[in-house]
C-alpha cells in the first residue's frame, strides 16, 4: 500500500483500474502490494490514449516520473512497455459517441457435449 494518497490520487487509481479491467479483463485491487507494477505492466500494453494519460497523471502525482517514458514529439509521457508475455485479446475496439470502447466477443461454444449425472447415474 502506498502511504499519503490524496483523494484525487485514489480516484485516478480507480479510473486506471477500471480502464484496465475493461480493456484486458484483468481484475486489480487497490490493496495489492504490487499494484503500481501491475499498472505499469498493463498500461504499457494498453493502446488506449486515455489510460496512458491517466497513468501519466497518477505517476506524476506520486512523484514517480522515472516509471514513465517520454512520447516522441508530444511532451507527454506513457508507461514503459513491460516485458511480460502478451495477453490474449478477448474483444475488438469500437467507437461509441466518439469514445473508444471494447466490444466483447462471445466465447467459443463448446464442441464437446458434457454428460449429465444425476445421483451417480449418467443421464442422456
Amino acid at each position: 500500500m502506498i502511504p499519503n494518497l490524496t483523494k484525487d490520487m485514489i480516484n485516478l487509481m480507480q479510473q486506471v483500474r477500471k480502464r484496465i479491467r475493461a480493456e484486458f479483463g484483468v481484475d486489480l485491487r487497490l490493496s495489492q502490494m504490487d499494484l503500481l507494477d501491475k499498472f505499469q505492466e498493463w498500461c504499457g500494453k494498453s493502446k488506449d490514449e486515455r489510460t496512458q494519460l491517466l497513468y501519466g497523471q497518477l505517476m506524476k502525482g506520486l512523484g514517480m516520473e522515472h516509471m514513465l517514458a517520454p512520447v516522441a514529439g508530444s511532451g507527454s509521457y506513457q508507461a514503459h512497455p513491460a516485458d511480460a508475455p502478451k495477453a490474449h485479446k478477448s474483444g475488438s475496439n469500437g467507437v461509441y459517441r466518439g469514445q473508444k470502447i471494447l466490444i466483447e466477443v462471445p466465447p467459443e461454444e463448446r464442441t464437446q457435449k458434457t454428460e449429465r449425472v444425476y445421483r451417480g447415474q449418467v443421464i442422456a
